[in-house]
């Protein structure tokens, strides 16, 4: 047999030995990667490999799940199938919902049974507000999504605002947060004023024209211009002497809010006029519109 002939025997030979290789294609013996996992490492005649193709467990085989188009291997068709996004699926939560594999995540997501974590977390570190633990305190709810809601607006570890700083402190700590507040206020027995209660001690030393512990302060009309400041019989003294004083620069305060008036209603009163006029502008331009058009 000529050479030339030889070989084109040996390529079309059917006892020539040929690699299966599916689902890949053809090999030829020690062709390709003989350690491929991806493709079957069967080496068989070649007139018999159609015939062991037929049930090789690499052909690719259509998936058994109605609406799904994959094509897997058939070795792999089991572990494919047992996740195979349509596949029928109920929810875990035993809830009435059916539906395919693929949406069960989505589903999970609302699922009023869903069994979901608060998770919210103090706003201070440490147990009973110890700041040499750097871990945060959370809440150690666990339940229902659909129970969430509610345990939400009673949950120990939600945000409540201050009522004198303003500042969302955990509802726990509330309490204790303002009791201690810096911008807490309170009302001095004496005067009646509202002040700091952080300020309290200094304002009965100070500012107080009517406490007993008074020491040394500001004249009561500083507020009015007046400058004078000293002791509890000083500023007796002076609250005497200089009534006058303090008498007219109350009066001119009182004109300069006056005055401060004055200007503010003269400004609203323009303003009043001008959109009279722009209304009246506005009414006349639509009579003659319709009187145009008739």
């Amino acid at each position: 047999m000529a050479v030339s002939a030889r070989r084109a025997h040996e390529d079309a030979c059917g006892f020539a030995r040929k690699r299966c290789a599916l689902p890949f294609g053809d090999s030829d013996v020690g062709g390709g990667d003989d350690g491929d996992a991806d493709s079957c490492p069967m080496v068989v005649y070649r007139h018999e490999r159609e015939k062991h193709r037929a049930s090789c467990p690499y052909r690719l085989v259509p998936c058994s799940i109605p609406g799904c188009n994959e094509r897997v291997r058939q070795n792999r068709l089991a572990q494919h199938v047992a996740v195979c996004d349509k596949k029928l699926a109920t929810c875990p939560n035993l809830c009435p919902w059916r539906g395919r594999a693929g949406e069960l995540a989505r589903h999970r997501a609302s699922c009023l049974v869903e069994i979901v974590a608060c998770g919210k977390e103090d706003t201070d570190f440490g147990v009973g507000g110890n700041r040499g633990n750097k871990q945060r305190d959370k809440c150690a709810y666990r339940g229902e999504r659909r129970l969430k809601e509610a345990h939400d607006e009673q949950c120990p570890f939600r945000g409540v605002a201050c009522r004198h700083c303003d500042a969302l402190v955990c509802a726990r700590r509330l309490l204790a947060h303002e009791r201690t507040c810096d911008e807490k206020r309170v009302t001095c027995d004496a005067c009646g004023d509202s002040v700091l209660e952080r300020k309290l001690s200094a304002h009965r030393q100070t500012e107080c024209h009517k406490s007993d512990g008074l020491k040394y302060g500001k004249c009561e009309f500083h507020r009015f211009g007046c400058a004078f400041a000293g002791s509890v019989s000083a500023l007796r003294a002076h609250a005497r002497e200089d009534a006058a004083k303090h008498l007219r620069s109350v009066a001119l305060a009182v004109e300069a809010s006056a005055v401060s008036y004055d200007a503010w209603y003269a400004e609203v009163n323009e303003l009043r006029d001008e959109v009279a006029r722009a209304v009246a502008r506005a009414a006349a331009r639509a009579r003659r519109r319709r009187v145009a058009l008739v």
